[in-house]
């Protein structure tokens, strides 16, 4: 079973956060760390308040170093003749949105490795550059 797992910026001090997206009532936006803390003898669950815009889903994958890729990642992904690295055809630069029921990039099976570099929310120059040199 896939893990459904989101990331999000918090809105106290920027730092991205794993976890569990609860939005109550449309209004205040949690990411639910899945740990719990002690408050005068009551187990509450940990959760911080994001950034509704920065909040992403995990896809299910893993870049080439095993860093897992959230919608808003900016990946390279890199395609090959017959996926043998030793031809490589042509790497892209592109960010992962969902669209139409899929992640746009990752399903296209000629791509035979991705690497996260970063994301559209702190890295946004980085879909500027056209061409990979690798």
């Amino acid at each position: 079973m896939r893990e459904i797992l989101f990331r999000g910026k918090r809105s106290d001090n920027g730092e991205w956060i794993e976890g569990y997206y609860i939005n109550i009532a449309k209004v205040n936006p949690f990411i639910a760390t899945g740990r719990l803390t002690i408050q005068r003898n009551v187990f509450e669950p940990e959760m911080q308040t994001v950034v509704p815009e920065t909040v992403g889903q995990y896809t299910g994958l893993t870049d080439k170093n095993g860093v897992k890729i959230f919608e808003g990642d900016i990946v390279i992904g890199k395609k090959g003749y017959a996926r043998n690295p030793y031809y490589l055809i042509r790497s892209q630069r592109f960010a992962v949105k969902h669209e139409k029921g899929f992640y746009e990039g990752l399903c296209d099976t000629d791509y035979y490795e991705f690497e996260v570099i970063g994301n559209i929310y702190d890295n946004p120059d980085l879909l500027e550059v056209q061409h990979e040199n690798t």
